[in-house]
């Protein structure tokens, strides 16, 4: 996969200097802008699928989602930990 980024000009990779075993893999000015396209569409469609909502409701449905995401990573947490044991 990163071969084929590359090769389409959305990654660079070089060598690292201090280990030539590690390669750096970055985004080329090509990606970003590509990337800056993709947020703008996601951005967008987001705000379509929410403009139905209420001011209130997306409070409610932001503050739902945040308390799911801190369960997930709650739960996450506590799996590693008994992982580890």
């Amino acid at each position: 996969m990163v071969d084929r980024l590359v090769r389409q000009g959305l990654l660079s990779r070089s060598e690292d200097a201090a280990d030539r075993r590690r390669k750096a893999i970055r985004l080329t000015p090509r990606a970003r802008v590509l990337m800056r396209r993709i947020e703008a569409a996601r951005t967008k469609d987001y705000e379509q699928g929410l403009g139905a909502l209420s001011h209130e409701a997306r409070n409610r449905l932001a503050l739902a989602l945040e308390q799911a995401v801190a369960e997930l990573e709650r739960s996450r947490l506590s799996k590693e930990a008994s992982d580890d044991g």
